[in-house]
Formats: C-alpha cells, structure tokens, sequence
C-alpha cells in the first residue's frame, strides 16, 4: 500500500472508532399527511436517528413548541400537533425536531397550513341584499360550507359555499337574511354541517345588529326608514399557536 492510501485508511479508521455506535442522522417526517392542516387538526411527527432516552426540541417555522419529546430507546419518536390558531392565510409550514444532548443531529419536514377564516362582503348595507362570501381553512370534513342564522325562534340554514382545492375555501354570492327578518341581534354560524350545532370545533361564528335608519329629506321634510347591519367576528384567530 502507498503512503497516500495508508494515510486515508488510518483517517478513516480514526473516525470509525470516534463515531458512537449505531449513530444515524435523524429523520422527521409527517406520516399519513393530509393536503393542508386547519384549525384544531392533529398534525403527527415521526421522528428516528436521535439520541436514545434523550430530549427532543420541536419547532414551527423556528418557533419553540413545548414541551420536549423524548426518544425511546431506540431513538425514535412521535408527536401530534395541534393548532389552536394559525396567522396566515396559508403557507407550508416548517417543522423541525433538534436532538438536545446532539444540536448538530436535527431534521425538518414541511406540511401545508391554513387559517380558518370567513369573509363577508359587504358587511353594512341593506340586511336582505346579496353578499359575497369567502372562506378557507375547512380541513375536518365535507365539501359545502353552510351558514346557521339564528335569533329567538327565527332561525334560516342555507348553503354558503363549494369547498375546492387542498386548503378548503370558497365563494359564492348568498342572501343570509330573508324577508321575516326584522331589527334585532343575530348570530350568523359558518360550518361544514346542514344541521347545526354548539358543539363543532371548525366553526366561525359573527354578531349582526340589524338596526332600522332614519333619513329626512331636507327639501320635502318627509323622513324614510330602512334596515341596515353590523356585523363583528365574535372571536379572532390572534396569536399563531401550536401545541399537544
């Protein structure tokens, strides 16, 4: 053997032997994914190749998501996600698990995400007219968005929408409000089910004030009235936040 081949096979030997045994690069992936991720989605993560029986730190897009993991004795693990908000409309996210006893043995996974969110345009104007409604981020089930209009014993469901493409949105030009409906405090619900309920996580409901306008003409001195709207999002997604 030359000079310049023995001095290879003592630098490799050397570091054969400085290399733990049985260590591996580590590996995150997303089993079983689905096209996008919405609020209240489970997202899981598989991870191997870490450190056995040692923390592991999980991140979104570079932002901490607590607690740590921890490998078995394999150095494998698993985790599921959920998200409790989200800030964009919708993006692939990052997701990375780095071994805390080995910052250097770390790995990364993308999965599409999207905020749940209705749109209603316009929101003042006659309460009878014709709006537009869009939406995204229906990821639980089904293919047709509906609206739930509710206020004492008034109560209207209608169809909202055709859900389409992997984050779920749509739009469609509706008329929420039919003729019996008189001045008064409404609560409109958006979700994926004909019948409603309380109890549906992927729900986004809205206040309306349906309020009656006075206007007197300053040349005749005759006044007219009309109905009008207000309309506020009971809740908003706030903050972006994952967690188990």
């Amino acid at each position: 053997m030359n000079p310049q081949r023995r001095f290879a096979a003592l630098i490799f030997a050397a570091f054969a032997l400085a290399a733990p045994a049985g260590a591996q690069a580590a590996t995150l992936a997303v089993p079983s994914a689905k096209p996008c991720y919405g609020a209240f989605d489970r997202l899981p993560l598989a991870g191997t190749g870490y450190t056995p029986g040692q923390p592991v730190g999980v991140t979104a897009d570079g932002a901490a998501v607590p607690p740590d993991t921890v490998a078995d004795s394999s150095g494998n693990f698993t985790r599921a996600l959920t998200f409790t908000s989200l800030a964009q409309s919708e993006r692939l996210a990052t997701f990375t698990g780095t071994d805390r006893s080995n910052p250097a043995n770390a790995a990364s996974t993308q999965a599409r995400v999207s905020r749940l969110t209705v749109g209603i345009r316009p929101r003042r104007g006659n309460p009878r007219r014709v709006r537009r409604i869009l939406s995204r981020g229906w990821t639980a089930r089904g293919t047709r968005l509906y609206a739930h209009v509710r206020r004492g014993r008034y109560r209207r469901n209608l169809s909202a929408g055709r859900l389409k493409g992997a984050c779920r949105t749509s739009s469609k030009r509706v008329r929420l409000f039919g003729r019996r409906a008189t001045p008064g405090k409404y609560k409109v619900h958006f979700d994926t089910y004909r019948r409603f309920k309380r109890t549906r996580r992927q729900r986004v409901t809205f206040n309306v004030t349906i309020f009656r306008t006075v206007r007197r003409s300053s040349a005749s001195g005759a006044s007219a009235s009309s109905l009008t709207e207000r309309w506020k999002r009971v809740y908003s997604a706030g903050t972006e936040a994952f967690g188990d």
